[in-house]
């Protein structure tokens, strides 16, 4: 499935069933909708499920501590790769990719 950038950052707001958004507190060192002030990204589940799937993001390699886990974001605000791979096995049951703004198994 392909998706979309929503248009603003996600602050709990409408984001479209073929859109993804990213979350950008007010209170990151560079606030305003860059790759530096985001934190996670937000989508419906691929699923099918009505869920939201608000993934933690970094710059940097992907954090695997439990506390703060975190995916590797590759800084493309429009057509984003995020690694490893997002698993929500708990949750709804997919696991599967985001590579260039696609969302594939």
């Amino acid at each position: 499935m392909k998706l979309k950038q929503h248009p603003i950052s996600y602050n709990g707001g409408v984001v479209g069933r073929d859109e993804f958004a990213y979350r950008a507190p007010s209170t990151a060192p560079k606030p305003g909708f860059n790759p530096e002030g985001i934190t996670a990204i937000v989508f419906w589940c691929p699923n099918g499920t009505k869920r939201l799937c608000d993934i933690p993001l970094t710059l940097g390699p992907p954090i695997e501590a439990s506390a703060d886990r975190r995916w590797h974001w590759d800084g493309n605000m429009e057509a984003p790769t995020i690694t490893p791979s997002i698993g929500c096995e708990n949750r709804c049951g997919w696991h599967g990719h985001i590579t260039n703004g696609e969302a594939t198994k």
